[in-house]
């Protein structure tokens, strides 16, 4: 007896003691992909390994914690990931480092490393508000690290764009990231923010801060598709929240015209300022570019077959022929990703091929480029239709659960994964984002702030 009361006590000793290093292991991975978004890659990498070792160690219990179908999409698009690079490195001949190097992007987003930081965000030692102060911060880092200061202040005065050693486009995703979650803040009542501790009024005050300096870092970007992206998802949220919520009282009607009000004034206040008619010539064209964007598909299949690539009936009027068009080249490399697709319609062309393809084309203009400029196009290069359905039903997934989630218990967290799900969705149709570090850690926070609803709906379903 004595014998098997010791083994009992060492087993339960053991059993705690793996739980408590897997917490402290997620909690770490889950806290540096949150500070390495926008100020740290290396951060954002270490974070992605300590995540899926925390989550192996206890293992048995996300399992007893969720319903089979919860996980089943990310593993299946996982398990094609390592089908399609075997594929194209064993069968195609693809360059090995580069199949695989593409297979760590791809993996990141799959699906598996956001249930990991889903689970640890219900169960680990960093709370919701912690992990946004963590987010902001590392935002904020990575962009005021490299802004010129000076030029920053003259903006507004010159109408020119901020002088930094970041692309405008990432300058602008990481900005925008900040400034929904901001303004999300702003648009809940206190009701809906109950995981924020003390006042009230000192969070109202830092989400103020915070929305004026990510939006002005925005919209100085001048970055088209973010601009766009903040607005369709802003103007999503602000809708189905007045068309879910069933507390509609004067407080909240009051809040709600506040926010409107703002929103008129300042974007009047931006339209009128040299930085606003900068912005404004930055979209002439714009329409004319969306009018002819589904000709490319069109001219696909009008066009006949002529060695490497299609021949159009009426080359002068094709989309990418003309240079007026806003962002022509973009035309010219998603009308070549059609093309490439034609030749491998169901799994593509297999991991770290686009460089390769695109250095093929014969658009010179393209060639020097080393991706599509579309998370979608590229996904149907490399990926197929199977791969780019996977990702799409993945995401989707995500974003419904999150408004689902939203709409019935009403609260912050699946309301600012909401927002961001369909800023992510407009943004990537005219950027990657994926091959930044930023955009991977991107999918991983959110898609956990998704499975976190999830997780806590089903143990909430069983406890209760």
């Amino acid at each position: 007896m004595k014998i098997d009361s010791g083994a009992n006590t060492s087993l339960r000793f053991s059993d705690a003691r793996r739980r408590n290093l897997a917490s402290w292991a997620g909690t770490l991975g889950l806290a540096s992909v949150a500070l390495g978004l926008g100020a740290s890659s290396a951060a954002v990498n270490i974070g992605f390994v300590l995540l899926l070792l925390g989550s192996a160690l206890v293992l048995d219990d996300i399992v007893k914690s969720m319903r089979i179908t919860d996980p089943l999409l990310a593993l299946l698009l996982t398990a094609f990931l390592l089908f399609v690079t075997l594929w194209a490195t064993l069968h195609s001949g693809v360059d090995s480092k580069a199949a695989w190097g593409d297979f760590r992007i791809l993996v990141k987003i799959a699906g598996l490393p956001s249930l990991a930081a889903g689970w640890w965000l219900l169960h680990g030692h960093l709370k919701y508000h912690q992990l946004l102060i963590l987010l902001a911060l590392g935002i904020l880092i990575g962009c005021f690290n490299a802004i010129n200061i000076e030029m920053l202040l003259q903006t507004p005065f010159a109408g020119k764009a901020v002088i930094t050693d970041l692309n405008p486009n990432e300058l602008g995703f990481l900005a925008a990231i900040l400034f929904i979650v901001s303004s999300v803040s702003l648009l809940l009542d206190k009701r809906s923010k109950t995981s924020f501790p003390g006042s009230s009024w000192h969070w109202n005050l830092l989400f103020i801060i915070t929305a004026s300096l990510s939006g002005y870092l925005a919209i100085t970007s001048q970055s088209k598709s973010i601009i766009i992206g903040i607005c369709t998802a802003m103007v999503s949220v602000f809708f189905v929240r007045i068309m879910t919520t069933g507390h509609k009282t004067a407080q909240q009607r009051r809040r709600y015209g506040l926010v409107a009000i703002s929103t008129l004034v300042i974007c009047g206040l931006i339209a009128l300022s040299p930085l606003g008619g900068t912005l404004v010539k930055r979209f002439e064209g714009f329409s004319k570019s969306l009018y002819m964007l589904p000709t490319i598909y069109m001219k696909q299949h009008d066009g006949v077959r002529d060695g490497d690539r299609f021949k159009f009936p009426h080359d002068s009027n094709s989309p990418s022929a003309d240079t007026s068009l806003v962002g022509y080249e973009r035309f010219m490399m998603w009308e070549e990703s059609i093309f490439l697709l034609n030749e491998a319609p169901l799994i593509g062309h297999g991991p770290g091929t686009t460089p390769g393809l695109l250095a093929k084309s014969s658009y010179t203009e393209i060639r020097r480029y080393k991706h599509f400029h579309s998370l979608w196009f590229q996904l149907l290069v490399v990926l197929g239709t199977i791969g780019t359905f996977g990702f799409a039903a993945l995401f989707i997934g995500f974003a419904t659960r999150s408004g689902r989630d939203a709409a019935k218990l009403d609260r912050h967290i699946s309301w600012s994964a909401l927002g961001l799900w369909i800023y992510f969705f407009v943004t990537t149709l005219a950027q990657l984002r994926i091959n930044h570090p930023s955009g991977q850690a991107f999918v991983i926070l959110v898609g956990g702030m998704s499975y976190y609803c999830a997780f806590d709906r089903f143990q909430n379903r069983v406890t209760g």
